[in-house]
């Protein structure tokens, strides 16, 4: 098996019961657990800050624009100003 194909969740999910099926000690598991929950949440502000757009207003205030493209909904367009999501129209074809 390569770990290279699975996703950071399925690593982490794989790094877990490998753990517990090699080390039969609960008290131990919930350390790890609580490290690898803190990974999950890092991976997951690390997906947000790569995986957008960022531009700066005319006002020197950041954005942040994510474009997600979802089966049901075609493009959704989103943005985030100093906390606030806002919806915006998606964007048109050519």
């Amino acid at each position: 098996m390569t770990l290279a194909q699975l996703s950071f969740g399925a690593v982490v999910a794989l790094l877990s019961s490998l753990y517990r099926h090699r080390l039969p000690d609960e008290a131990r598991w919930e350390v790890l657990d609580s490290i690898l929950a803190r990974s999950l949440e890092v991976e997951a502000q690390r997906n947000r800050v790569t995986h957008s757009l960022w531009a700066k207003e005319d006002t020197g205030k950041t954005v942040r624009t994510k474009i997600t493209a979802q089966k049901r909904r075609a493009f959704t367009t989103n943005a985030w100003r100093w906390g606030r999501m806002t919806s915006m129209p998606s964007p048109t074809r050519p």
